[in-house]
């Protein structure tokens, strides 16, 4: 297949988006595919995306939003958003994992998938396999593709790009919800209440409503959703290691200094 796709990046920023049509995308992917045939990889190439990072910052939260359009000129409209939580909290980029795209790095993405080239797996698991063999026939029919850089993050906390889908107040979000939680119990701790009284407090937060994040979920549904992510997680720590592990864990990351997330002054 022959799809036309244009891209919209942020190659000031140094992150660059190459097309499938690209030279410079085969060679790329070719680590991707440690030289072994993927049916998988040819089933969605022609809706597939490199992003480069040409900088000398890492890039630690990005969204991508992808315009499908299709024989009779609908469009649909996917967003895709990856961001690393632990990167937010300042414990930088150095520890494996996280969606991170490093210096001199580059990430392979479809809608709905992404992931660093060179990364293991991608020719030898068989459900990403499936995955990408089943999304191929999916974006078959599609006609024309767009696919947009919509806002990074990047290591030092400044964000740039269009933001057209709220993702800086999303990310914002998050990181308060996280922040929030963990000083609430800090805060109750300090004032006299025991651990088993505090995760009480994170049991009830834990029950509440269930927040469904959507396509139109604002940053309220986002701090709601991750304030409550973040009691179960600790709910599990205190499951495992007992209260006191699980307030230590709880309050440990306070004592870092935590990104101070900023527009670029010029977008």
């Amino acid at each position: 297949m022959n799809v036309p796709l244009n891209v919209k990046d942020l190659a000031e920023h140094g992150l660059i988006i190459i097309g499938a049509a690209d030279p410079a995308f085969n060679g790329t992917v070719s680590a991707l595919q440690k030289n072994k045939p993927s049916p998988a990889l040819e089933a969605v190439r022609p809706f597939s995306v490199l992003i480069k990072n040409t900088g000398r910052r890492a890039a630690i939260a990005f969204v991508l939003k992808w315009e499908l359009m299709e024989a009779d000129g609908k469009v649909h409209t996917e967003t895709n958003q990856y961001f690393t939580n632990w990167s937010l909290m300042g414990r930088g980029t150095s520890e494996p994992g996280g969606n991170i795209i490093h210096p001199n790095a580059a990430w392979f993405l479809v809608p709905g998938f992404g992931m660093e080239v060179g990364s293991p797996g991608f020719v030898d698991d068989p459900k990403l396999t499936d995955y990408l063999n089943r999304r191929g026939v999916q974006l078959a029919q599609y006609t024309n593709v767009t696919v947009s850089l919509d806002g990074v993050f990047f290591d030092d906390g400044e964000f740039v790009g269009p933001n057209t889908t709220g993702f800086f107040e999303k990310v914002g979000a998050i990181r308060d919800a996280t922040w929030d939680l963990r000083r609430e119990i800090k805060d109750r701790i300090t004032g006299g209440k025991s651990p088993e009284e505090v995760l009480s407090h994170v049991a009830e937060i834990a029950k509440g409503p269930r927040v469904r994040l959507g396509r139109n979920s604002t940053g309220a549904d986002y701090y709601s959703y991750y304030k409550q992510l973040e009691a179960e997680n600790l709910l599990r720590v205190r499951s495992k290691s007992g209260n006191d592990k699980a307030v230590e864990h709880a309050v440990e990351p306070l004592r870092r200094t935590w990104l101070n997330l900023r527009k670029h002054p010029r977008g």
